[in-house]
């Protein structure tokens, strides 16, 4: 059994040689799947020359973002298993061997690794997240992911578990794949883990107005993917906090015209339709609710009347 590495690249020279030392030494690896976003510092053939044996270099022409980038490499990967890798992070040794054998010993769909932060400069490791204990369903999984990140989907998955997920996936832009690793967990029959490790850089960035929105709409998906599969209420009621706070710094933007007020509106339409069932004990985020809808007429045409607020 063998696995592909599946990753979406643009500009990433300096991070190159790191990214695939320990990729090229581990004998689970049969294959690294570059999908190149028409990238302009000569990583496409860093990549061709340090990955030679292993690396498949697919050359795109715009830059398709890091999803849809991808997925054009996942489309591209000859093997039953895959693993998720951004060319700026990096696994440590025999991580990938180690999660296939998690994966096939559990007879899970995907076996997560450990996940150290670092820094922009690739230090000051610290643990960010740790795969489960045992293998948890699926849909304890999705629940975890939902109001915050308690778990991940860097590991070893079957391919057939990321096509299931994508089937009637809509991507939306910026930070769209957070909703597809929530699909992808609530797909997944058995999620394990394991002692790999991966290396995530955390990156200072600056977001457009247009990201903004796009991360608005990840919240509100993401929001009503819970609530179309009733996951665990108190997951749940994370998700729903931090969705109306962003929902809420999103309009104020708007009414102050640092954010385009059609899109805003469009997305606020968008949380309305989400049927909404609030407790008690969050009534200061239903009144929030409740503004958003006094606000909604004045960013453009009067809002629809939808969803309800309990």
């Amino acid at each position: 059994m063998s696995v592909s590495i599946v990753t979406p690249n643009f500009n990433n020279a300096p991070y190159v040689a790191r990214f695939l030392e320990n990729l090229m030494t581990d004998a689970a690896v049969s294959e690294i799947v570059i999908y190149d976003n028409g990238s302009t510092d000569g990583s496409p053939e860093m990549f061709e020359q340090l990955g030679a044996g292993k690396v498949r270099l697919l050359r795109g022409g715009a830059n398709l973002g890091a999803t849809l980038g991808r997925h054009e490499a996942v489309l591209a990967a000859r093997n039953k298993f895959i693993f998720y890798l951004d060319g700026d992070d990096w696994v440590g040794p025999e991580a990938i061997h180690l999660s296939l054998e998690s994966l096939q010993r559990d007879k899970s769909d995907i076996a997560l690794l450990q996940v150290f932060e670092v820094d922009q400069a690739g230090k000051n490791p610290a643990l960010f997240l740790d795969p489960p204990a045992s293998p948890i369903d699926g849909r304890t999984a999705a629940s975890m992911a939902m109001g915050g990140w308690r778990i991940h989907s860097w590991g070893v998955m079957r391919k057939s578990l990321y096509e299931r997920a994508w089937d009637g996936f809509e991507p939306h832009g910026f930070l769209s794949d957070e909703v597809l690793t929530r699909r992808i967990l609530l797909h997944a029959g058995k999620v394990g883990g394991c002692e790999g490790k991966v290396f995530y850089r955390r990156v200072p960035k600056s977001y457009s107005p247009q990201q903004l929105i796009d991360h608005g709409r990840t919240t509100v998906r993401s929001l009503a993917l819970g609530v179309d599969n009733n996951l665990d209420a108190v997951a749940m009621r994370g998700q729903r906090r931090m969705t109306v706070r962003f929902m809420f710094g999103l309009a104020r933007r708007a009414l102050r015209g640092r954010m385009p007020a059609p899109a805003v509106a469009d997305l606020l339409d968008e949380y309305f339709r989400i049927e909404q069932k609030w407790k008690l004990a969050d009534a200061p985020w239903a009144a929030v609710d409740g503004l958003l809808r006094v606000i909604r007429p004045l960013l453009g045409r009067p809002a629809p009347r939808c969803g309800a607020q309990g």
